[in-house]
């Protein structure tokens, strides 16, 4: 995502607090790192650059799911490659998605001879206050609030999918897609159902148009596999209970049926049935 969009870098940065003005610009760099026999890959690396294209700052951005010791070792590293590669200030920018690290983080990381090494935290704290820090926010920040936020409070998850039109569609649909995989079960039925079955509802945004479409297409295509799977199972019973044994190429031929009135033909037949020809093979 960082990558696509390195402008989210700076809205993550006032999220956590930092000081980054206006006219600052952000672009993408590489984030491989080598020190003598050890290689280090970060998440992604932003260059800020002020009006005249001089670099401002470097952002290390590393996302961190769960708690690393190893990367409070690591983290510092990042720091002094990218602050010597690209001979400007740097500082590393860490989404924690675990509250218990975040904290950890926040604290300075003694390095020796009087050093500290400070990441740029971003965690459940400063994406639940983004709004009143960064004002507008992106669909990007607003994706990683309800990915973070969503199973605490379902109102994330709608605001958030009414920030997608700003995105390609099929990337709107990714990220909520990823969303509600985060969510628990009952949840995710509760948003899908708020965005689904409000009566007289008609959503402004296209991506809800959009994504409201696809899940009644997916809704009704689902009632229909259930109503094939049932159909095929009163085959086999009725059969069963006639004495009629079928082929494995019997078999084969109703499980690959998708047609409802051909497999409700074979039910009516298989009624009266003396062998799986008169079901499967009359004309």
């Amino acid at each position: 995502m960082i990558r696509e969009t390195p402008g989210v870098v700076l809205a993550l940065l006032r999220a956590a607090g930092a000081d980054v003005p206006a006219h600052i610009e952000a672009a993408g760099a590489s984030g491989a790192f080598s020190v003598a026999l050890d290689d280090f890959s970060a998440d992604d690396v932003v260059v800020l650059r002020d009006r005249q294209g001089a670099i401002e700052r470097v952002v290390v951005v590393e996302v961190q799911r769960s708690r690393s010791e190893d990367k409070l070792f690591t983290l510092p590293i990042y720091q002094a490659i990218a602050r010597r590669r690209h001979r400007a200030p740097c500082e590393v920018l860490v989404v924690a998605l675990d509250e218990g690290f975040a904290s950890s983080l926040r604290r300075p990381i003694p390095l020796g001879g009087g050093s500290v090494f400070v990441a740029t935290v971003v965690g459940v704290a400063e994406l639940r206050a983004a709004p009143e820090r960064i004002g507008r926010v992106s669909a990007e920040v607003a994706f990683l609030r309800a990915l973070v936020l969503g199973r605490e409070d379902a109102s994330v998850v709608l605001e958030a999918a009414r920030t997608f039109d700003a995105l390609p569609p099929e990337r709107a649909m990714l990220y909520f897609d990823l969303i509600v995989e985060a969510l628990p079960d009952a949840l995710r039925r509760d948003v899908e159902r708020d965005l689904m079955q409000q009566q007289g509802y008609q959503p402004k945004s296209e991506f809800l148009r959009s994504f409201m479409e696809k899940r009644h297409a997916e809704g009704r295509e689902e009632g229909r596999e259930e109503g094939r799977a049932r159909l095929r199972a009163v085959v086999r019973s009725v059969l069963v209970s006639r004495g009629v044994t079928m082929t494995a190429a019997d078999v084969e031929r109703l499980d690959a049926c998708t047609d409802l009135d051909v497999l409700t033909t074979w039910v009516e037949r298989a009624i009266s049935a003396t062998t799986a020809a008169d079901v499967f093979d009359r004309g």
